[in-house]
Order: C-alpha cells, then sequence, then structure tokens
C-alpha cells in the first residue's frame, strides 16, 4: 500500500472514531449515511478528583465513578453526556462540570446507584464549578462566570452572569470571593457576596496563561502554565500582589 492510501485509510479511521465518539454525523457519501451512533466510550481522562474520607469521587471521561480507598474498589459510576472536567460536593450532592453541556447534578446518598438528578445546559464550553451554600460557580469559555441557584438541585437556576477579560479555567471560591483563573487575563477576583450581583473587585495578571487556582486564607495559588505557581497575597481583594513564586 502506498504512503498516500495509507495516510487516506488512517485519516478516514480517525473520523469515523471522533463521529462515534461525538455523535456526529458523517458527511452523506456513499454508504456512510447508514452508520449510525450505537454507544459511547464511558472512559476517558481523568480531569478532577474530590476525596472524602475513603470515598474517592473521580472523572473518567463522561463517567463519575465512585471508589472505596480501603478496598481499592469501584463502589458506583454513572456516565453524563460528555466529559467531566470539574467536580465539587455539597451534602451528598454532586455537581459536574460537563465540557460541552454545562452544570450536571448527581445524587450520591446511595454511592452504589448515583442518580442524575438535575442540569443546567451551556453553550460554552464548561471548565470548572466551585459551590457555596446554595450557590454554584462555573467558569465559562469564552468569557465568564455563571452563578447558580441550587437551593433546588432537581431545577438548577442561572441568577447572574460576568463577562471577564478571557477564558476561565478554573473557579474557586472563599469568603464572599470568587477567584477565576483567566487564561491570559491572569487572576480576576469577584465580589459574590450578593449572588445575583457579581461585581470584579481585583485583578493580578500572573504574565502568562493562569490554568488553575486554589485559596487558602489570604493567599490564592496560581498555576500558570509557562511560569509555575504563583503565589498571591489577596488580604486585599482590590490590591492583590504576587508574595512568592515557584518556577517549575
Amino acid at each position: 500500500m502506498s504512503a498516500s492510501n495509507r495516510y487516506a485509510l488512517i485519516s478516514m479511521s480517525v473520523c469515523l472514531l471522533v463521529a462515534i465518539w461525538t455523535g456526529t454525523a458523517l458527511p452523506a457519501t456513499g454508504d456512510s449515511n447508514n452508520v449510525s451512533l450505537v454507544g459511547r466510550w464511558a472512559e476517558g481522562p481523568c480531569y478532577s478528583t474530590y476525596l472524602d474520607g475513603f470515598r474517592l469521587y473521580y472523572s473518567s471521561g463522561p463517567s463519575l465513578v465512585i471508589a472505596d480507598l480501603g478496598s481499592m474498589e469501584e463502589i458506583g459510576r454513572i456516565e453524563l453526556p460528555s466529559p467531566i472536567l470539574d467536580l465539587a460536593i455539597s451534602d451528598r450532592i454532586v455537581y459536574l462540570a460537563c465540557k460541552n453541556d454545562g452544570l450536571q447534578i448527581v445524587d450520591v446518598s446511595d454511592p452504589s446507584q448515583p442518580i442524575a438528578i438535575g442540569g443546567l445546559y451551556s453553550a460554552d464550553l464548561t471548565n470548572s464549578v466551585a459551590v457555596d451554600g446554595s450557590y454554584a460557580f462555573l467558569a465559562r469559555e469564552p468569557g465568564g462566570l455563571r452563578v447558580v441557584d441550587v437551593s433546588n438541585p432537581a431545577a438548577p437556576v442561572e441568577i447572574a452572569s460576568a463577562v471577564t477579560a478571557s477564558s476561565p479555567k478554573d473557579v474557586t471560591v472563599s469568603a464572599g470571593k470568587v477567584y477565576l483563573a483567566d487564561g491570559v487575563a491572569g487572576l480576576r477576583i469577584i465580589d459574590v457576596s450578593v449572588p445575583a450581583s457579581p461585581v470584579e473587585v481585583g485583578v493580578f495578571d500572573t504574565a502568562a496563561l493562569a490554568y488553575g487556582v486554589a485559596v487558602v486564607g489570604d493567599y490564592a495559588y496560581v498555576a500558570d502554565f509557562f511560569f509555575g505557581l504563583r503565589v498571591i497575597d489577596v488580604s486585599d481583594p482590590a490590591a492583590p500582589f504576587e508574595a512568592g513564586f515557584f518556577d517549575t
């Protein structure tokens, strides 16, 4: 077989696999329109984990998996519509950032039988989720924060949004403030003490690509895609400054 024929065969195979995985229709050429989606691969990359005692929750492609660390055995799982990029847990409810399908909510009161109970679709990519009390905060791409009332997890309602300068990759919430790792726009700090009226109160430019964020006390720890770990003092959210860094 010639190199050009091998390339064409490989390209066709890759396209077919992508179509089966995503459910995307193939062009109607020849008999290809007789091919229909019969299932999806329910395994894949692990983007997020959460440890609750000896119970581990983690994503595997579009599946939420629950495992027991003591026995190292899977307890339960549920497949969602698209890859899970992040998860947060509150009161035996798991909130999932599903890449192409927004917020998905799963009841894990019985970990062996997780049940999808609600969701809020988004046309944007949903990269991350954080939960505080009755509110979920979503990092969406492109451009912003979604604030969702989840007081009734079976019927979540978006109550506010805020446009940011770039495309947030990660979100966390602490003491009435939302911290967004906003890509090329650095760290954005948004006051959500009134959840229906989010207001940006501070910005710190991490110089490259802010990709992840965690907050402990007065410090935000930002994963910068090219320049490693940045430690930002956020004791005054309106005037954050770099307290240290570690170049990885």
